[in-house]
C-alpha cells in the first residue's frame, strides 16, 4: 500500500523501515505526545515491530517521507470489522503543520474510502494542541474516551468528507494522489 502526493509519500511499512521507525518514535518531540514518554528500548522496539506489523497483526502502519526522508507515521489499527483506531505522528509536527494535516487527512480518506471502514477513532493526549485542533476542524466528534487520560475523536464515513477542513485537503491533493495496492 502506498499513497503518493508529489515529493510526500505515506508507504506502507517493511521490514526495512524498522531503524527509521524506531528514530521517529523515539524522537523527543514525539514521545512529548505519547501516553508513555519514556525512551524506547531498541529490543523492545524489534519486538514490538515483529509482534504487531511484520506478524500480520491489525495494524496498518505507514511511513511518512518527504523527498524520501522519514518524517513520521500513520496507522490504521482494526478494532471491529467497521472500526479502526487512525494515528498519525509527525516528528517535529510543530514544524511540519502542513504536512500533518495532509497525511491525517489522507489516512481518514485511505480509512474510509480505500479500505471501506465506517467509524475511525482517534486518542490523543490532551496536551497535543495541533493534533485537538485537527481532530475537531477535521470533523472527529468528542466522545466519552475508554482510554484513562486521553481524549477520544470520532469520525463517521458518511460525515468526513463533508467537513471542508479534511474536504479541502483531499481535493487538493486528489488531482495528483495515486494509490497503489497490492
Amino acid at each position: 500500500m502506498k499513497l503518493v502526493i508529489g515529493k510526500l509519500e505515506l508507504t506502507q511499512f517493511t521490514e526495512a523501515d524498522t531503524e527509521d521507525l524506531y528514530r521517529i518514535r523515539n524522537h523527543e518531540s514525539v514521545r512529548a505526545f505519547m501516553s508513555n514518554q519514556a525512551p524506547l528500548e531498541w529490543e523492545s522496539h524489534v519486538a514490538w515491530v515483529r509482534d504487531n506489523l511484520l506478524a500480520g497483526g491489525r495494524i496498518l502502519l505507514l511511513m511518512v517521507r518527504l523527498d524520501a526522508a522519514a518524517l513520521g507515521f500513520t496507522l490504521l489499527k482494526r478494532l471491529a470489522p467497521d472500526t479502526a483506531e487512525i494515528g498519525v505522528v509527525v516528528r517535529e509536527a510543530r514544524r511540519h503543520r502542513l504536512i500533518s494535516s495532509e497525511v491525517g487527512a489522507l489516512t481518514l480518506y485511505l480509512g474510509f474510502d480505500v479500505l471501506g471502514f465506517t467509524r475511525l477513532l482517534s486518542y490523543v493526549v490532551p496536551t497535543h494542541a495541533h493534533a485537538i485542533d485537527f481532530n475537531a476542524r477535521g470533523g472527529g466528534r468528542e466522545a466519552a474516551s475508554d482510554k484513562p487520560g486521553m481524549v477520544l475523536f470520532e469520525f463517521m464515513r458518511d460525515s468526513y468528507l463533508s467537513n471542508g477542513h479534511c474536504s479541502r485537503i483531499i481535493d487538493r491533493a486528489r488531482p495528483t494522489l495515486q494509490v497503489i495496492t497490492g
